[in-house]
């Protein structure tokens, strides 16, 4: 269904009734369409039943920029998939005034959604916050989630991310290492610290790596670094 002006489509006048009335199935996405924002509030605010507010969220991408307001005040809800579509969309927006709660988000749960929105709007005040998850004594443990952060510090350019991305080179896990020597590379072309002798002799090391993936990963970075 659609949350458009019943005066141009009335056939979707019923558009609320029809998301409340739906009988949903486990893994089965119910989008709307939301064309401006003026549907997109349409749909929150006849959104109490959580798949409502869930579709809502999803179509705030389309909507653009002019949700972001609506979208920061998500970060917060009730609803995990709420919350984590409201990051999506601020992140897909690029807006760079939602960092704050963005962060404070990330503080209250380490949400995937949440690492992906702060490296796409790139604003370099996440680079602490993010580098404190990846500290040896900080209980971060899945591997996906410090996989997310190790790409995001080589999104977000920050020259102190360095030492930390080069220990992570020697992560056991092939596909870290492999990250953390792309966004080494990364750093080195934003002119970050990433050319230091430490950052060197590391990626010197894994270039002779065991995976080859992460060979090729280190070795281009290598070469980044040499251009520089």
């Amino acid at each position: 269904t659609a949350f458009v002006s019943p005066k141009w489509v009335p056939q979707m006048a019923d558009a609320a009734e029809v998301m409340a009335g739906i009988a949903r199935r486990a893994g089965v996405s119910y989008p709307v369409l939301v064309p401006n924002m003026k549907g997109f509030e349409q749909a929150l605010a006849a959104g109490a039943p959580r798949a409502l507010r869930r579709a809502a969220i999803e179509a705030c991408a389309a909507v653009g920029p002019s949700a972001a307001a609506r979208a920061r005040a998500l970060l917060a809800d009730k609803d995990f998939e709420v919350r984590a579509g409201a990051a999506r969309c601020l992140g897909a927006s690029r807006v760079r005034a939602a960092v704050p709660q963005l962060l404070a988000a990330l503080d209250r749960e380490r949400q995937s959604a949440v690492i992906e929105a702060l490296a796409a709007i790139g604003d370099r005040r996440a680079a602490e916050p993010l580098l404190a998850l990846l500290r040896e004594d900080h209980p971060v443990a899945r591997r996906d989630e410090r996989l997310l952060v190790v790409e995001a510090l080589g999104s977000l350019g920050e020259a102190a991310a360095a030492p930390t991305l080069r220990r992570e080179l020697f992560h056991p896990d092939p596909a870290l290492r492999a990250a953390a020597a792309r966004s080494l590379a990364s750093l080195a072309a934003a002119g970050g610290a990433a050319r230091s002798p430490a950052v060197k002799a590391a990626l010197g090391a894994c270039s002779k790596d065991s995976h080859g993936a992460v060979r090729s990963a280190c070795s281009a970075a290598l070469a980044t670094l040499a251009r520089r």
